[in-house]
């Protein structure tokens, strides 16, 4: 498939569907990716980024709410291993819009978007879209990570923007040389909250 052109975040909802089904996208909880084996450096991440969930879910209890009947429910695959390069070196992957909290509710915008955070080798990195999936473009022997996304990113041109119902993907690849991911548009990035 050498034909494909790599502006993808251009795309309007039904040609990009289409390519991605094409080019085989594997959403995560298709692909059958689990949370198991997660190395312990990514581990204390997640445990990290809990803590500040749950410490903002305190914040935004009723005055009167007993703070230790506070918790968060983390769906099954707000955690998940998924691939990142093409010999099928895993990251681990954390969804916050997959954990809920009492009396507030999911993480993440009412449009479906939210941070995702993409942890490799205990560094971490955080996109802003669905949640992330991955196909393989074998022509390139690349493997791209796919984030979908919506709202007022998602653009025909510089001028006119899509609606909130409409879709669009952005796509980034790993470069190993640099030990980051690489996009058009900056998709996956490095986390601030790296040391």
């Amino acid at each position: 498939m050498t034909w494909i052109h790599f502006s993808w975040y251009r795309l309007t909802h039904i040609k990009t569907m289409a390519l991605c089904v094409l080019l085989g996208a594997l959403p995560p909880s298709a692909s059958g990716q689990s949370a198991q084996n997660i190395p312990p450096a990514d581990q204390e991440w997640i445990e990290y980024l809990l803590a500040g969930m749950l410490d903002y879910c305190k914040d935004e209890q009723p005055v009167d709410f007993d703070l230790s009947e506070v918790k968060l429910d983390l769906e099954d695959d707000a955690i998940f291993r998924m691939p990142y390069k093409a010999d099928g070196t895993e990251a681990t992957v954390f969804v916050e819009r997959r954990v809920s909290c009492t009396n507030v509710g999911s993480f993440g915008s009412i449009t479906g978007n939210t941070t995702s955070y993409i942890i490799v080798d205990g560094v971490l990195f955080e996109t802003w879209g669905a949640v992330p999936s991955y196909t393989v473009v074998h022509d390139y022997d690349a493997l791209l990570i796919v984030i979908p996304r919506s709202g007022s990113v998602c653009e025909y041109d510089e001028d006119i923007g899509l609606s909130n119902a409409s879709s669009c993907f952005t796509v980034a690849v790993w470069d190993e040389y640099s030990k980051t991911f690489n996009s058009i548009d900056g998709a996956i990035k490095l986390s601030k909250l790296n040391p």
